[in-house]
């Protein structure tokens, strides 16, 4: 069944732009500038920043079967998952095992249901050959939330679920439309930050820290990058309410751990965390310590892994967004 351009752009979400190619439709989360900022450092993390993390298709159907095709493009892993959602409960989740290209086929339970399919967090999906029956698009009734991170936020563990990423678990609580712009490895970027994004958000998230406490930088570099991501973030969208979530408990901090943090780590880990509390402090930006986001028990994160499993990602949700609903929805 065809879709005019129209249509197909209010059911995707999650997204700046559709690209049309001869392989499928490409839903980008990113601007073109804001994927060469990372093609440009390497092929890691070009295939970062082309996955389609908090993309999702949402739409009411009258179709008695929905089906689309799909091809892999870049990707960090291709064992991932696509979840599907009717009326708001996940009721079906397609596992990809390596292949390069599949078809998914969905019977709804019942009549006139809405449906909504969650694109894998770690790998760029083209779509072809869609078939979803007359279409009616979704709107949201809840703010529009950007999220701003690293891997964690990105939810490069999510293989399984793709719909259990923090950004997703979190905009659910209040109907929320959402972008996720986290890309894995990344560490405060202000280089990223672009206004042109085809998403005007209501609020801002910020998840970095993690990756800038690894000591291959110096620690005046840390210090003068992440004031000038806040400063620019804070120029680019003024008025607009940002969240700066520090990072969260690291499995090298547990009792019985075979590889703990040296002094040095510690040091470093100390020195992430005042910047960042001091430069939304500068920059009038809410401060969330994220180590009160977590347990602090290796049973809620990946073994020997900083991420967390998707039951941890729950509380961390449930958690973040306990602490922040006064803030954003009242």
């Amino acid at each position: 069944m065809e879709y005019s351009k129209k249509t197909l752009y209010e059911i995707f979400h999650g997204i700046h732009e559709l690209v049309f190619t001869d392989t499928g439709i490409w839903p980008a989360r990113m601007t073109l500038r804001q994927r060469e900022y990372f093609t440009s450092k390497n092929e890691s993390f070009a295939m970062r920043a082309y996955c389609d993390s908090g993309i999702y298709m949402d739409f009411y159907t009258d179709a008695e079967r929905i089906s689309f095709d799909y091809t892999f493009g870049l990707a960090y892993r291709k064992q991932v998952a696509f979840d599907i959602y009717e009326n708001d409960v996940l009721v079906y989740s397609y596992m990809c095992r390596g292949e390069s290209s599949g078809r998914i086929e969905y019977i709804p339970n019942s009549k006139s249901p809405r449906i909504t399919v969650y694109f894998p967090c770690i790998a760029q999906i083209f779509v072809s050959n869609l078939s979803l029956g007359c279409v009616c698009s979704v709107k949201r009734t809840g703010k529009k939330l950007m999220f701003l991170g690293d891997s964690i936020a990105q939810g490069v563990d999510c293989g399984s679920h793709p719909s259990m990423n923090l950004p997703n678990l979190y905009s659910r609580f209040e109907d929320c439309e959402y972008i996720n712009l986290a890309v894995g490895s990344a560490m405060f970027c202000p280089d990223f930050i672009d206004q042109t994004l085809n998403f005007v958000p209501d609020v801002i998230f910020v998840a970095y820290g993690a990756n800038d406490t690894a000591l291959t930088v110096s620690d005046n570099f840390v210090r003068q990058n992440t004031d000038r991501f806040f400063s620019v973030l804070r120029d680019t969208y003024s008025g607009i309410p940002i969240i700066a979530i520090s990072p969260i408990w690291y499995y090298r901090e547990a009792p019985l751990c075979v590889n703990p943090f040296k002094k040095e780590d510690t040091d470093r880990w100390a020195l992430v965390y005042s910047v960042i509390e001091s430069c939304c402090e500068k920059y009038g930006i809410k401060y969330i310590c994220g180590r009160t986001l977590m347990p602090h028990l290796q049973d809620f994160y990946r073994t020997d892994d900083p991420h967390p499993t998707e039951i941890g990602f729950s509380l961390y949700a449930s958690e973040l967004y306990r602490v922040t609903k006064n803030f954003i929805f009242t």
